[in-house]
């Protein structure tokens, strides 16, 4: 036992250690010629993933040029839901949170894209209040008077405005010189135009002050950045489950704007809505 114990504690000869340091460095070389393998496959995957998304892009930005604020908001949502989130179901590693972050905020109340969305749905609204021919006559009516009015019928009104600079649409209106009738009933308070117009009037400026609010609010949201901080309580296995949440509920009725704003629905058999009501 002795003999075993000093035969241990001698010193290894350089013969042998010059064999240890080969097979160590074999081994080493055979594990870099393995990992460079594993790494070039890599590469070559990368390249042809790469060479794909390029081409993607640059699809989706020919794409995205035809596209109106609608569309491009679904655009972006779709590839949020679809793309960056099935990605982290599947391959986690290769998402980061401010990738999901910024996807997310693409989207928000409070992104430029869906401000300008319900900018262009509230302008929509406001131009297709009024049929084109109530809008024009509306205009002419503005800024009318009795006076000029009686001038006209009378004869007596002369057509210096036509080389000026037209001020109001009414000009237009003498310019065509309508039968003396005409322009008394353009005058007239109980015009149906006039009584239509003033009612709408009143209902766009409360219109356009509900817009200023909305938009108001998603801007102060903005400043907040809510929801890029709420993130940070979320894990990526979390976030994968919740996107799986949210396309079980796309198409159910959760989402409808009677369950989530608890906004009463119309009768069908009713002609005029109560106060709140919405159409299923």
């Amino acid at each position: 036992m002795d003999n075993d114990c000093q035969k241990e504690s001698e010193p290894k000869s350089s013969k042998q250690r010059s064999k240890e340091y080969r097979e160590r460095k074999k081994g080493y070389l055979k594990q870099l010629e393995t990992r460079i393998e594993r790494l070039e496959c890599e590469i070559i995957d990368l390249r042809s993933q790469n060479e794909r998304l390029i081409k993607e892009v640059e699809m989706s930005k020919e794409e995205k040029k035809e596209m109106n604020l609608e569309e491009k908001l679904k655009f972006h949502e779709d590839y949020l839901h679809n793309s960056v989130l099935k990605e982290l179901r599947h391959h986690p590693e290769n998402i980061r949170f401010t990738m999901i972050s910024q996807h997310t905020i693409s989207v928000s109340e409070y992104s430029d894209l869906r401000i300008n969305f319900i900018k262009e749905l509230f302008r929509k609204i406001l131009e297709n209040m009024n049929s084109l021919s109530v809008k024009a006559s509306y205009a002419c009516m503005k800024n009318l008077s009795k006076r000029e009015v009686n001038a006209t019928v009378s004869g007596k009104r002369r057509y210096k405005f036509i080389n000026k600079k037209v001020k109001h649409a009414k000009d237009y209106l003498f310019d065509y010189k309508f039968s003396d009738d005409a322009v008394k009933y353009f005058c007239k308070e109980d015009h149906p135009v006039k009584i239509i117009c003033r009612k709408v009037k009143k209902l766009n400026q409360q219109l356009i002050k509900l817009r200023n609010k909305i938009i108001n609010t998603f801007y102060m949201l903005r400043s907040c950045q809510e929801e890029g901080q709420s993130m940070l309580n979320y894990t990526k296995e979390d976030i994968a489950k919740f996107g799986l949440l949210v396309q079980k509920l796309k198409s159910t009725k959760f989402l409808s704007p009677h369950y989530l704003w608890d906004i009463p629905k119309k009768d069908h058999e009713k002609e005029c809505y109560d106060s709140g009501e919405l159409t299923e």
